[in-house]
């Protein structure tokens, strides 16, 4: 399928999470987020996000333009 590109957003895993929050990168590769973290993600599809973390863990998507 063809990639579309949705939005540039900063994607940020809470400060008061217990634990990283594991993103799922391009390779596939596991990439966690510290609690407070935050990363700005240019030109992606949100539906492409995966995430995993200990139940109660949050993470936002901040501002952003489409």
């Amino acid at each position: 399928t063809q990639a579309v590109e949705v939005a540039s957003v900063e994607i940020s895993a809470s400060p008061d999470n217990a634990a990283p929050v594991i993103f799922m990168g391009d390779d596939g590769s596991e990439v966690p987020f510290v609690p407070g973290e935050y990363f700005q993600f240019q030109h992606v599809n949100l539906a492409d996000f995966k995430v995993k973390g200990q139940p109660g863990d949050t993470v936002s998507i901040v501002g952003g333009t489409w």
